[in-house]
């Protein structure tokens, strides 16, 4: 049975947009020749579109640049061709791209867990810390003071400090993490942005690695090698670092002594026609060849 297709309240979307662009590209402040405030004013429309008016009115979801298409051929005063829309649109990325990003990581009064978000993006789920891009003549740390309130909020102005932080290079951006010591296990999270967060939630310090992207795992460490040392400093004995596991040993398999080992042992008498290796044989020769032990049940090796 295929499933229904969902139909969309088109005739609304162009009244929507024109509502939109009224409120967000005010023409007495924003001019054409400035890209940079004409695509941030944009950008906001957009979340305002996706987070308050798309689904309450079923209107189709767009992506951000298809949004920014629709805009601009639909807007009186900034009327643009497409080519040209995407153009700026791929600009406006690029510029977008070395903003520096600042957020926080909150952490429990025992440093055992700390606070992760997590987004769903066309169907693609992240796990991250609160953080964003910084506004224009913002500092980092008014940008994670802001990001964290906006996206979980959490007011942290009166305890965020710069003598906790770590900054580091991840794909080209500069980030800047705040660290926020002593929150209550039962800290009441609120969803303000549902565009960028489907949940807020506790995850313990040793499982970040399992739910985070594999080239997040240098800055992981750091992150739980932080929360430890402070741990320590402050006498909060109640985490407890991971060790590196040692990979097992592996042995270099030698030809010479499996084809040796393998002629001694005895498979069926001799001048019987081989019929192949019976499961008994088959564990036996696997426990004298390479020491491993298996244990098997016959039943499960006879069909009835």
């Amino acid at each position: 049975m295929k499933p229904t297709k969902r139909t969309y309240n088109w005739e609304k979307l162009n009244p929507v947009i024109e509502e939109l662009l009224q409120k967000f590209l005010d023409t007495s402040s924003v001019n054409i020749d400035d890209e940079i405030i004409l695509l941030h004013q944009l950008q906001k429309a957009y979340w305002c579109y996706i987070d308050n008016i798309m689904h309450q009115e079923n209107l189709p979801e767009f992506t951000e640049e298809e949004f920014f298409i629709r805009c601009f051929q639909q807007s009186k005063q900034f009327k643009l061709q497409k080519d040209y829309v995407v153009t700026i649109y791929n600009a406006f990325k690029q510029y977008l791209d070395g903003i520096p990003v600042a957020g926080c990581v909150l952490v429990n009064k025992k440093c055992t867990k700390v606070v992760m978000i997590k987004s769903k993006v066309y169907e693609k789920v992240y796990f991250d810390f609160p953080k964003g891009k910084a506004e224009r003549n913002e500092s980092t740390i008014n940008c994670a003071i802001r990001e964290t309130w906006e996206e979980i909020g959490v007011i942290v102005d009166n305890k965020i400090t710069d003598r906790h932080k770590i900054e580091f290079i991840y794909k080209g951006k500069q980030m800047t993490l705040y660290f926020i010591f002593g929150l209550d296990d039962d800290e009441d999270f609120k969803i303000l942005n549902n565009k960028e967060v489907e949940q807020v939630l506790w995850v313990h310090v040793n499982d970040l690695s399992k739910i985070v992207s594999r080239s997040y795992y240098h800055i992981i460490d750091n992150i739980k090698d932080y929360i430890f040392d402070y741990s320590n400093k402050n006498n909060i004995r109640l985490l407890t670092k991971n060790s590196p596991q040692k990979s097992p040993k592996i042995e270099k398999f030698n030809y010479n002594r499996f084809k040796k080992e393998l002629s001694t042992i005895n498979r069926s008498p001799k001048g019987k026609k081989q019929k192949g290796w019976s499961p008994k044989e088959m564990f036996e020769t696997n426990e004298k060849l390479f020491g491993i032990k298996s244990t098997y049940n016959l039943d499960d090796y006879i069909s009835v």
